[in-house]
């Protein structure tokens, strides 16, 4: 690329300039004002490009077009994507990276000092290396930036800083494009922080590309010589959490790199496995770890971690590392770089990348012209948002199909793309955007959520927070929504149930029992909405689950949105009350915050008015709330500021946020579209006003509160680097998705639902290609930035009115055309409205005002499942205050119930089920039922004389919809199935229902072009022939050309159905990739997860560790539950299997007591408040505790001497006397070590690591240990600290050994100075007596000397007098050391290390150190102390001794003769001295020789064998202490040349090492003759120091056979046998093995060897058992005999049988049991008879068993062995229901029930509500209860209550009271009723909860029914307060009138279960 085009802004600002911060970087404000358009690599006219006129992103895009990649159309669609625009910093925080469609692997530059959350900030001119991990548009700090690669030129003696590998750019020389990313990174050298830029030196050209879980890199170094490639591992962009390196030289010299990054954003950790390739050799790799001392450790683990990859370059070439990630294994990468990369080069993969961007941007074809889209601008931006959709979710599926759920169970994708990495709070609407030209995407990644969810509820974990994600991910707010939506649309999601159990779990966590009964989220607006849409979204999966309990629990709950809308809450211009969002405090009063300000009423990141909108499912009932459509309509107006058109402030809704991003489109629901089309087409292309930000505020604009200030006209997009409004996160590609739909037309304001509203179409034709033979086209006739007023529609011909369209209308392909003008229209103004949640709810929730008689159930008739027309459903309507006319079951309709608007071949009917209670129907059957055919104007009018009293004196007319199922297409049968060997023979028969039917045919339709197969398998053939009008048959056969499931659709056309029908009106199976039909691959999942049961139940624990044992435990108990199960699903028995699979993979032996101990991963736990989190444990309390077991030290070398805890204790929250005891054996064992956790961080991010010491003598070995916490918590600081793990270290060995400290950064203060930034690890822009401070910092025993300052210092901005201070206790406590800073160079970016003597006798112990930054002399162009980037203090190690030395002449004594001592000359001139004249079985002898505590593993000799003179096989026998018998090893001394002076060394591994002192004696041997009689000259033996593998080798050679034996063993065993013996071959050949690495293999291989045990043993043992256990009776003698005698044979094999020996005996005990004779079986239950009599007298005594008796055929009398159940007690009137149980022998059960009655004694009945009559008035004025047969005083009773969402329930009535009152003076009278508590056995609850509904059941004096009274449980006090029956007013008429009420009692969950009674009293007054 020559260079980039400049372009001038030309933005429209109306706010007046002013200067904003920015670092290095001139404001907004100037730059929007008055300086030119950032640079940006993309041509601003496409035609300027095309004539080659401007050099830059065009000739790229033509090079590239060259090497292919074109899409299948042949045109390059890539060319329109700007992958630069949003990558400024604050302006959307999007990345420019190489990357594929969902790719995992994003190869993104990452700028320095700043960067944007994704990495990469436009603004910035240093690049510090290129990132791997990312989430573009990303929130926080974002999430992922790991594995950091850099090239460079700078040497390295100590771990690289930053600051040395960054490196200048410039944007005119680098470029980007979908899957390519170049820059020149400017050539710099140096060592260590000491770095400058190379005078004349080309610039390193690095380059990037990536397929979908590999990237590729590829740098070109200018100059010949040593470079390096510096992996930055603790890179991470919300901090490192752990990471792991292992090296390996490759046969061919390249270096290969893998390991696993464990990273965290938010509350969601997530570990990452990768390996890497170098393209080349390399001429080593060198690796630091926390000390940053860099050696060729090949193994490194830890949190600061890294690699140097060395290499030796000629000029201009180049140096290539290729990584592949994967979310399951090192070992999956590798596979997957093999199976994704294979042999294709970098251009090939860049090549093929962008193939594969052009197929999925081809995909949405953008037709436009000069007039649409003048300058280009609008399809560049079109183009360059689609790709921004394809960011995230990622691929997160292997090569081979497998992904690692959040379970941790590796699952295998059955013919699908499982996703991964969520953003759901931010972007679930982007999912319905993305189903609009993606089906196929979004239904599986509909389904990996669903997925998600489904191993959520596979675990105990209450929220997904809890677990360890499997790609970096952020947020799963909204989950149910995506899931929901998916529903909506048809797709066949499998395993929804089961994600339903977890949903659950994420779903209304704020309903607690308080909350519950207020029915919203106290003080919690945005939660209160957010749980309401997500509760919607619940009861539709609920729905389409069958789960109706479920469902109406759920769509109750999602109307608590409605109790946060105050009727008063705005006053319009009008004045008008309009009912608005507020927020509600616990007693239910209402706040008075500021609608319009930021974040007030405690709401995330918007105002009142913003998320008034929110419950977006529900617009018909918001705008109920809001008072109607004119307030509505008001309230939106006011919204945009309409009334003020050029008055910014008055723009409430927020562009940078997406709270309200569906604003726009709300017009559409309040009748006035054309103000959508106006709002949608202004706000994504033309300025407009902006108020609000999305964040407090910005440094990119005045702002402040979340404001601009003042507010800013401006473009929201834009086609450039700060293309979105500050602080505008594209959030995953959220903000991308909406322009995507805005510019199409279609907007999904009601995710969940399938509808799209209609904005305005920016382009004259948009098409999309449903690759399945289909296309659906958006078309804007006479579309211009101007003629954006749709003036008319046509769907598929028809005239359009309404809207919005379906999802179904847009898959079935088509085209809908808009005509377009200047002027706003009335078009679709009184159009039907989309879906609303109030459609399908009771209306009164609306009625906050309680003003309307009526309420409804629903507003929607449903067509019935046969789907013949008629209707299923009904609707209920409810009368308040008044009582419908006429009898129970009457028909109203027809005078007094009237309809407009029914369908034809309907007729309305309203039923009176009660007084209250009208049931309106629909009968007959519809003659046009398609879903184009719905009706949303069914007038139903309630004239008068539908009423018994009036009704506020006019008719009541409601408005109902009638909704259609249409044709509907019907599989038997979900799809084929193929073989194991792919052979396919399968037939589906295919049903159409709802009316429509097939043309005549025959023969098969496919082949005569009346229908069609899509995406049939390849090596498959089908053809589709009619039976009948309504059915055909689908036959597929062949064999499958690769073996593995897959789906296909059919699809039809118009010509194969009769009767004019389009075959585009047809929905249903198989018609859509959304629901498609399948190849399955031959699999009965319950005999396949029986078979791995049976193989995975045989597992023992032995030496495997108690949590991966523990695992696979619990998943054989879920999967023998499933088992057992008939009717378990198969994906349920799937999990089941994977989950066993996984946890058999997962089996590991007992690390010991050395593992590190995950605090979120115990063996057991306290439970309580604790809680496993994704990489550590919260709640944590004192006395709680966590502990594991297996905690074996003998292999890490003996007891520990120190323990290492990594914790955070958050000030704010945690108290400063935090501990932790380390105990043994149990809570209150003995202690071993207390740890204090001192306070480390302001928040719960900054953690560190704190090292004490521990008693060994404590550990006795193998106990449990307790890690026990300690505090003392306050109501403020309620925690003790969250804590990732524990860590024990043996004791050294080695006293004086150096003691590694880790680095000091802001990540570990304890506190900082105010003026610090916190969010950089750095300290950056350091002021003076800035400081930090490390609170109980351990220098250890022996102290420091060293203390390191790693900075950059430049000379422009800072003064020469500037230094680091060191004080102890307090910034002003005792000065201890002072370290100088000399200038590092003369621009920011040149680190450089100091270091400082420092003394170690004050430098000792436990210190508060304080660090305090110097600059006395700061000005202001100089105003810094420096930007620091860590300090470290260190020990001076002393030099370690490798080896023994001894002189061969410095022997104690020899055997004489002829040996001597000589000087001698070798070639190099160098004299030494040597033993001469050794002779054949001469001997010397060597005494004192202390090896101390080393061990000496080899021998090297250095000596001379001439060959001339010496005899053959020449050697040195070694005795150790005595010259007697065998040698201990011979040292071989091979000919080093035909003279003495050919000097040479050997060396030789010790058979076994030696240590401590000994004599040596050496004797000398060789095969001497005449000529050659001596053995050799030497001149020295040097005994090497090392490890002894020689135990280790003996192991090995012990335990080899056993691996020819494999078909013995269980596969897991002998897996794990494998492992441990490879490693431990590894281990024996390696020279630089440890002494802790080699006990560790020695430990792994003996224990995995033990786990060994014959397969056939187990199984014996189980058939055993299984014998042992059956009942001889069941069986002939005869073959129990066998039985009997095969079994006393297995049970006398002695230990130590042969292999033949077992499998004969389980041969033999096999076939015996198997051929067991059952007897015929005893099936006849025995007979129980009970006494006849149920009613006991109160007080009476009661025998359960009189009078029972029970009788078996066979067994004879059992009434004794019968078992009562349930007990009656007679001092409580009750019912009390008892079982009767009893068994023979043969295990026939018999059961019998009775219920026993306690009545009172004067009553034969006693129910559970009793009711006390008093006296009755004297006079004429009389009543009495006259509805029972016990002369009217019958207690009522209720029954059983049923559980109804969060409550029992139950409903019944009173008995009737007849009242007569014939006075003649008719004083007026009442009869009220008051309830007491209920009763049951002691236990009691409130009468509060019972309600009801009085009504006048005969008439008669003028009597009324008294006011409805509401169970307490909902609000009030329910019957517990006196509440009126009913009454008659002064001057009644004379008579008598009957009373009755309806009782309606509804109970907590929490009361427990039992027969309850109260006692409802009545009173008359009168």
């Amino acid at each position: 690329m020559d260079g980039s085009v400049k372009r001038v802004s030309d933005r429209d600002v109306s706010a007046a300039p002013q200067p904003g911060p920015r670092r290095g970087l001139s404001g907004l404000w100037q730059r929007m004002s008055s300086s030119p358009g950032r640079a940006l690599p993309i041509a601003a006219v496409a035609v300027v490009v095309a004539a080659g006129l401007v050099p830059g992103i065009g000739a790229v895009g033509a090079a590239v077009a060259e090497q292919g990649g074109a899409s299948a159309s042949g045109a390059d669609f890539t060319q329109y994507v700007d992958p630069f625009v949003s990558t400024e910093d604050d302006f959307g925080q999007d990345m420019p990276a190489a990357v594929a469609p969902h790719g995992l692997a994003k190869l993104n530059p990452m700028t320095t000092p700043g960067r944007s959350h994704s990495g990469y900030d436009y603004a910035e001119d240093q690049i510090a290396g290129f990132t791997l991990t990312n989430q573009d548009g990303a929130g926080g700090s974002g999430s992922g930036g790991d594995l950091l690669t850099v090239p460079t030129y700078v040497k390295y003696t100590t771990r690289p800083t930053t600051g040395s590998y960054a490196k200048n750019y410039s944007h005119d020389d680098e470029e980007a494009s979908p899957g390519y990313y170049r820059v020149a990174l400017t050539t710099t050298q140096g060592t260590d922080g000491a770095v400058s830029n190379t005078p004349g030196s080309a610039p390193i050209e690095a380059q990037m590309t990536a397929d979908v879980r590999t990237a590729l890199q590829r740098y070109t170094f200018p100059n010949a010589g040593a470079a390096s490639l510096v992996l930055d591992l603790r890179n991470n962009f919300a901090g490192r959490v752990d990471a792991s390196l292992d090296v390996d030289i490759l046969d061919d010299g390249r270096a290969s790199l893998s390991g696993y990054v464990v990273g965290a954003f938010g509350s969601s950790g997530y570990r990452l496995y990768y390996y890497a390739e170098t393209t080349g050799p390399v001429t080593g790799v060198r690796s630091w770890g926390a000390d940053g001392v860099l050696s060729d450790a090949a193994h490194r683990q830890g949190a600061d971690i890294g690699a140097i990859i060395d290499v030796d370059v000629a000029a201009a070439s180049t140096v290539g590392l290729t990584t592949t990630l994967s979310p399951i294994s090192v070992e999956q990468a590798r596979t997957d770089m093999g199976n994704e990369i294979g042999d294709r080069d970098f251009e090939q993969v860049r090549a093929d990348t962008k193939a594969q961007w052009n197929d999925v941007l081809s995909t949405v074809a953008v037709d436009s012209s000069i007039t649409s889209d003048p300058d280009g601008t609008l399809k560049k931006l079109f183009y360059t948002h689609l790709y921004r959709l394809f960011g995230m979710p990622m691929n997160a599926t292997s090569t081979t199909g497998s992904y690692r759920g959040v379970d941790g169970v590796i699952y295998q994708a059955d013919g699908y793309t499982h996703y991964d990495s969520w953003y759901l709070w931010d972007d679930f609407r982007k999912y319905s955007i993305l189903a609009l030209a993606y089906p196929e995407v979004y239904r599986d990644v509909t389904q990996s959520l669903v997925d998600l969810f489904a191993e959520l509820a596979n675990t105990s974990a209450g929220s997904l927070s809890a677990l360890a994600q499997s790609v970096p991910t952020t947020r799963f707010e909204r989950a149910s929504v995506v899931i929901a939506d998916a529903v909506s649309k048809g797709v066949d999601l499998a395993g929804l149930d089961l994600a339903f159990d977890g949903l659950k779990r994420q779903v209304g966590t704020g309903y607690n029992a308080a909350n519950t009964q207020r029915g919203y989220l106290s003080n919690d607006v945005d939660d209160t909405l957010g749980t309401a849409y997500d509760d919607w979204s619940m009861s539709i999966i609920a729905d389409a689950l069958g789960k109706a309990d479920d469902k109406a629990f759920y769509l109750q709950r999602a109307t608590n949105y409605t109790n946060l809308f105050n009727t008063d809450g705005w006053t319009n211009p009008a004045g008008g009350k309009v009912g608005l969002i507020g927020i509600r405090d616990d007693n239910g009063n209402w706040g008075n915050a500021n609608p319009e300000q930021f974040e007030a009423a405690n709401l995330y990141q918007g105002t009142l008015w913003q998320y008034n909108w929110y419950a977006a499912n529900d617009m018909g009932g918001m705008i109920d709330l809001m008072g109607g459509q004119d307030k509505a309509r008001s309230a939106v107006s006011f919204l945009f500021g309409e009334q003020a058109p050029d008055d910014g402030s008055r723009m409430l809704h927020s562009n940078a946020n997406e709270i309200d991003l569906q604003a726009p489109y709300l017009f559409n629901f309040v009748g006035q579209p054309s103000h959508t089309q106006y709002w949608a087409r202004s706000i994504y292309t033309k300025p407009t006003w902006n108020r609000y930000i999305a964040t407090g505020s910005t440094g990119e604009a005045p702002s402040s509160g979340g404001e601009f200030r003042p507010p800013i006209k401006d473009k929201v997009y834009e086609l450039d680097s700060d293309g979105f409004l500050p602080t505008m996160d594209n959030d995953a590609g959220t903000m991308s998705a909406t322009f995507v739909a805005a510019a199409m037309g279609l907007f999904p304001v009601t995710a969940g639902s399938d509808s799209y509203q209609i904005g305005s179409p920016f382009f004259e034709h948009v098409t999309i290609d449903g690759h399945n033979g289909k296309t659906f086209s958006i078309n804007a006739d006479d579309v211009s930035p101007d003629r954006f007023y749709i003036q008319s529609a046509t769907l598929n011909g028809r005239s359009l009115n309404r809207t919005w369209i379906s999802y179904d209308e847009i898959l079935d392909g088509g085209d809908v055309t808009f005509q377009m003008g200047d002027t706003a229209s009335e078009w679709a103004a009184d159009g039907p409205m989309a879906y609303t949640m109030s459609d399908h709810v009771d209306s009164s929730v609306y009625d906050k005002t309680h003003t309307n008689p009526i309420a409804s159930s629903s507003k929607v008739f449903s067509e019935a499942t046969a789907n013949d027309g008629t209707i299923g459903s009904t609707i209920t309507l409810t009368a308040t205050g008044t009582i419908f006319a006429g009898a129970v079951g009457d028909d109203l309709a027809g005078s007094a119930v009237t309809a407009a608007n029914v369908p034809d071949g309907l007729a309305l009917h309203a039923i009176k089920r009660s007084d209250t209670s009208l049931e309106l129907s629909l009968s007959g059957s519809a003659r046009l039922h398609l879903p184009s055919d719905d009706v949303d104007d069914l007038a139903v009018t309630l004239g008068a004389s539908a009423f018994a009293t009036p009704v506020n004196g006019a008719a009541q007319t409601i408005d109902l919809d009638v909704a259609y199922t249409g044709y509907t297409l019907v599989a038997g049968a979900p799809g084929v199935t193929a073989d194991e060997t792919g052979a396919v023979d399968g037939a589906v028969s295919l049903t159409l229902q709802g009316g429509a039917t097939f043309a005549e045919a025959s023969g098969d339709l496919i082949a005569a072009g009346t229908a069609r197969v899509d995406g049939l398998p390849a090596g498959l053939s089908a053809t589709l022939v009619r039976q009948d009008a309504t059915t055909l048959a689908l036959a597929v056969s062949g064999t499958l050309q690769a073996v593995e499931a897959g789906t296909f659709t059919i699809g039809f056309e118009d010509s194969a159905l009769a009767g004019g029908v389009r075959a585009r009106e047809i929905d249903g199976d198989g018609l859509s990739t959304l629901h498609p039909l399948t190849v399955g691959i031959g699999t009965d999942w319950h005999e396949k997860l029986s078979a791995l049961y049976d193989e995975a139940h045989l597992v023992r624990q032995g030496s495997y560790s108690s949590q991966t044992f523990g695992a696979l435990t619990t998943a054989l108990a879920k999967a023998r539950a499933l088992l057992d199960a008939p009717a378990a699903s198969d994906t349920a028995l799937q999990q089941a299997y994977f989950t066993i699979n996984s946890a058999l993979d997962a089996l590991e032996l007992g690390e010991g007591g050395y593992r590190r101990l995950e605090a979120e991963r115990s063996d057991s736990w306290s439970g309580g408040e604790l809680g496993n989190e994704a990489i550590n444990i919260g709640g944590v309390k004192p006395g709680s505790w966590v502990a594991y077991s297996g905690m074996d030290f003998a292999a890490g070398g003996g007891a520990p001497g120190s323990i290492s805890i990594r914790y955070v204790t958050n000030s704010t929250r945690c108290p400063e006397d935090s501990a932790v005891e380390v105990r043994l054996g149990a809570p209150d064992g003995p202690i071993a070590a207390t740890v204090k956790l001192p306070r480390n961080s302001p928040d719960w991010n900054n953690y560190s690591v704190v090292t004490q010491a521990v008693d060994p003598s404590a550990f006795a070995g193998g106990e449990d240990v307790y890690f026990v916490f300690r505090g003392s918590i306050t109501g403020t600081l309620p925690w003790i600290a969250n804590l990732d793990y524990f860590q024990f270290a043996p004791a050294s060995d080695d006293p004086d050994a150096p003691v590694t400290f880790d680095r000091l950064t802001t990540r570990n203060a304890t506190a900082l100075h105010a003026g610090i930034d916190k969010s950089s690890e750095t300290f950056q822009n350091v002021n003076h007596n800035e400081w930090a401070s490390y609170v109980a910092y351990d220098f250890g025993t022996k102290g420091v000397d060293k203390l390191q300052v790693n900075y950059d210092k430049p000379s422009d901005r800072t003064t020469a007098s500037t230094s680091v201070e060191v004080h102890f206790g307090s910034t002003s406590g005792p000065l201890v050391a002072t370290v100088p800073l000399t200038y590092t160079g003369t621009g920011w970016g040149t680190y450089r290390t100091l270091t400082a003597d420092v003394d170690p006798s004050v430098f000792v112990g436990k210190k508060d150190v304080y660090f305090v930054f110097i600059a006395s002399k700061a000005d202001g162009g100089h105003p810094y102390v420096a930007n620091i980037g860590w300090m470290q203090f260190a020990q001076t190690p002393r030099d370690a001794t490798t080896s023994y030395h001894l002189e061969a002449e410095r022997f104690a004594a020899n055997s004489g003769g002829e040996l001597g001592i000589e000087n001698n000359t070798d070639s190099a001139g160098v004299v030494y001295t040597n033993l001469k004249g050794t002779h054949d079985n001469d001997w010397l002898r060597y005494d004192g020789i202390d090896f101390g505590d080393e061990t000496a593993t080899s021998v090297t000799v250095r000596y001379a064998n001439n060959s001339s003179r010496a005899g053959a096989n020449s050697r040195v026998e070694v005795h150790l202490d005595s010259r007697d018998g065998a040698p201990f090893t011979t040292v071989p001394l091979p000919v080093t040349g035909t003279a003495w002076n050919t000097i040479n060394t050997t060396t030789f591994h010790l058979p076994s090492g030696i240590t401590g002192a000994h004599t040596i004696f050496l004797v000398l041997r060789t095969e001497p003759d005449a000529d050659h009689p001596f053995v050799a000259n030497i001149d020295w033996f040097d005994f090497g120091y090392g490890v002894d593998v020689s135990p280790l080798r003996t192991a090995i050679e012990r335990y080899e056979p056993l691996s020819a034996e494999e078909d013995r063993y269980l596969a897991v065993d002998f897996r794990t046998f494998t492992r441990a013996l490879e490693n431990a071959r590894a281990v024996a050949d390696d020279a630089g093995v440890t002494a802790p690495e080699l006990a560790a293999a020695l430990r792994e291989l003996t224990l995995a060897a033990g786990q060994l045990e014959w397969k056939v043993i187990r199984q014996l043992g189980d058939l055993v058992a299984l014998s042992d256990a059956l009942d001889p009776a069941q069986v002939t003698p005869e073959s129990h005999a066998l039985l009997a005698s095969a079994v006393a044979q297995a049970k006398a094999l002695a230990t130590g049988s042969s292999y033949e020996a077992y499998q004969t005996a389980y041969t033999d005990l096999r076939t015996a049991y198997d051929g067991l004779e059952f007897l015929a079986p005893d099936t006849v239950a025995p007979v129980i008879t009970l006494r006849a009599g149920d009613t006991v007298l109160r007080g009476t005594e009661f025998d359960p068993t009189a009078g029972v008796t029970a009788l078996d055929a066979v067994d004879g009398d059992l009434t004794a062995a019968v078992v009562v159940t349930g007990a009656v007690d007679t001092s409580v009137v009750g019912s009390y229901p008892l079982e009767y149980r009893v068994s023979d022998a043969a295990g026939n059960v018999a059961t019998a029930q009775r219920t026993v009655e306690v009545v009172p004694s004067e009553s034969s009945d006693g129910q559970e509500v009793q009711v006390t009559v008093p006296e009755p008035v004297t006079g004429e004025f009389v009543w009495n209860i006259g509805g029972g047969s016990g002369g009217g005083n019958d207690p009522v009773d209720l029954g059983a209550a049923g559980q109804a969402g969060d409550h029992f329930a139950v409903t019944g009535a009173i008995n009737p009271v007849r009242v007569t009152d014939t006075r003649a003076d008719a004083p007026p009278w009442s009869l009220s009723a008051q309830v007491g508590d209920f009763t049951s056995r002691g236990r009691t609850f409130a009468g509060k909860y019972l309600g009801w509904t009085p009504r006048v059941l005969e008439e008669g004096g003028d009597a009324v029914a008294g006011a409805a009274v509401a169970s307490g449980f909902d609000s009030g006090d329910g019957l517990s307060a006196s509440s009126t029956l009913g009454s008659a007013a002064r001057g009644h008429a004379r008579g008598s009138a009957t009373l009755g009420a309806r009782l309606d009692l509804k109970i907590p969950l929490e009361v427990a279960d039992g027969t309850y009674q109260a006692t409802l009293t009545l009173t008359a007054l009168g």
